[in-house]
């Protein structure tokens, strides 16, 4: 599923509906994030390693396609690549503390 959301969310142009290319990519980014989302809550609801990993994975790749698409054209290089190197020192940190409740959730 996130496969074909990624997809879509990149080339608006191979969706059935009937909106601008422009409108459709951004509705499906959109649509990944909370979906991606959705796996990672539920997954830790459920104690799930996989699940987690898998919807932090689709989280990250949809949050950087996003990122792709606001900066890359307007932004010095050197700076993108900077925030996106922050980027992902947040969300390591980020990831650390929920494997660290999921953990705690567990042994409860």
């Amino acid at each position: 599923m996130f496969i074909a959301v990624l997809v879509l969310s990149i080339d608006g142009y191979t969706s059935y509906l009937r909106f601008p290319s422009r409108t459709i990519e951004t509705l499906y980014q959109f649509a990944g994030l909370v979906l991606s989302g959705g796996v990672v809550y539920h997954g830790v609801r459920l104690a799930r390693s996989g699940m987690v990993n898998m919807g932090a994975l689709a989280f990250v790749i949809f949050l950087y396609v996003k990122l792709h698409a606001w900066w890359w054209a307007w932004m010095p290089k050197y700076v993108f690549f900077l925030l996106i190197g922050l980027t992902a020192v947040l969300l390591l940190y980020l990831f650390r503390r929920l494997r660290a409740a999921m953990s705690e959730r567990a042994s409860i």
